[in-house]
Parts: structure tokens; sequence; C-alpha cells
């Protein structure tokens, strides 16, 4: 029986040890292609507080205060930005990427299967972020998530 307490305690601690890495890689896509960027730049908002977060070669450092919760991300990334409305700020730890794209005419509506009315639609954009989840935002201004 206490091999059996030891055992667990010791596994519960070895995990409690592990440190997590909040640094993610930043992918920028245009019409599903992989485009380079010059300057990238990510707003976290959570509880009030602003929190501004350089990319740099490629990858982004989350901030803790606003890991694991859901806040307004912007990204700055040359000439778009790109707001996302409350969502969970996580990564999947054995792909730690993000997809952030830019969607425009003719539209991949597989892809984007959760857009109800193309009509008014001009641009989509998204942020893939390898964990199953990839929100959206469209012409409705409203960040939505497709699982994939």
């Amino acid at each position: 029986m206490k091999t059996i307490i030891v055992l667990m305690y010791s596994v519960l601690i070895s995990s409690r040890a592990v440190a997590q890495s909040n640094i993610v890689n930043i992918i920028f896509e245009v019409d599903g292609k992989q485009s380079t960027y010059k300057n990238a730049i990510v707003r976290f908002i959570y509880n009030k507080d602003t929190i501004n977060s350089t990319v740099e070669n490629g990858k982004l450092t989350i901030p803790e205060s606003v890991f694991r919760k859901r806040a307004i991300v912007t990204f700055f990334v040359d000439n778009y930005v790109l707001v996302f409305d409350s969502i969970p700020v996580t990564l999947n730890n054995l792909n730690p990427k993000w997809a952030i794209g830019v969607d425009k005419k003719p539209f991949d509506k597989k892809k984007f299967w959760t857009v109800k009315i193309w009509k008014k639609v001009q641009i989509i954009y998204y942020l893939d972020n390898a964990d199953g989840r990839m929100f959206t935002v469209d012409g409705y201004k409203k960040s939505k998530v497709i699982m994939k």
C-alpha cells in the first residue's frame, strides 16, 4: 500500500515539475498559402489589462497572466489588424503553432463551414491554434469557433 501511495505522489510531483513553455510559433497565411511578414505584434486584453507581445523570429511568448484564460486577442501583422473576441489563449504542447490567416474571395467554403450567409462577406480571418479548434471572424465581426 505504501508503494502505491509513494508511486502516486512521485507521479504527481513529477508532472508538476515539468516546465511548460508558453512559446508558440506564428505562421501567417493569405488565401491558404504561407506568407512572410515583417512586423507582428499581438495584443492581449484580459480583465482590463492590456499586454503587447512582439513576435520575434516567428515565435511569440504568451504572457502567463493570459495563458489558459479567455481574452481579446488582436494580431497586428504588417497591414492587417485581426481582432478575436473572447477566445481561450491556449496552445497544443505537441505542436505549438498558431496559424493566423486571411482569406479573400473565392472562399474555401468547406474550410469555413460555420459561415451561414456568404452574401455580404468580403474577407474572413482566422486563428488555428492546432488544438482542434479554429476561430474565425467573417463580415459580421463575430468570432466563431470551428471544431475540426
